[in-house]
């Protein structure tokens, strides 16, 4: 006579573990809650924005072109204006070089918003919440923004500045 092995079938087994599915089926149910976002990030570092004494409104002809008229309060060498204008792409950072040289650049930070301000003594713009730093022609110089700043042609002639879109 054969000894008849005693323990769970396969039928059997499959029953348990089916029961135990189902079970563990039903409770991720009825745990299951509704997705809810994460609430919105704010950035690391607070915006900063220029005094208003550091801004300009200038004017914008119909060619996209902006205006400025520097003869009555001509920018010091070495210096930044913050330059504004209705009909213009973006706000920029005017600064004037050299006495025969200016530049422009958009004037807000990649990664917080900020106003970027141009320090003559490293010869880069900078933001003063996050640090970054760019060249003149908007290349990133050092981080955190991997992004560089948009450039602009600049022409002046007698203290009357036309800023180009590039």
């Amino acid at each position: 006579m054969t000894e008849r092995r005693r323990g769970v079938s396969r039928r059997g087994l499959l029953g348990i573990f089916g029961e135990g599915l189902r079970e563990l089926r039903d409770t991720a149910k009825a745990v299951e809650k509704p997705f809810v976002p994460p609430p919105e990030t704010k950035p690391a570092f607070p915006r900063r924005a220029r005094p208003a004494s550091e801004v300009r409104m200038g004017t914008c002809d119909p060619h996209g072109r902006m205006a400025l008229d520097l003869r009555a309060a001509p920018l010091a060498e070495g210096a930044s204006i913050r330059v504004d204008a209705v009909g213009f792409p973006v706000p920029v950072v005017l600064v004037c070089v050299n006495a025969s040289h200016f530049a422009a650049c958009a004037t807000t930070c990649p990664c917080d918003g900020s106003d970027v301000v141009w320090s003559p003594e490293a010869d880069v713009l900078w933001c003063p919440s996050c640090g970054s730093r760019w060249r003149l022609d908007g290349a990133v110089v050092r981080g955190p923004a991997v992004r560089g700043l948009r450039s602009f042609v600049v022409q002046e002639a007698e203290g009357d500045v036309r800023i180009l879109p590039a």
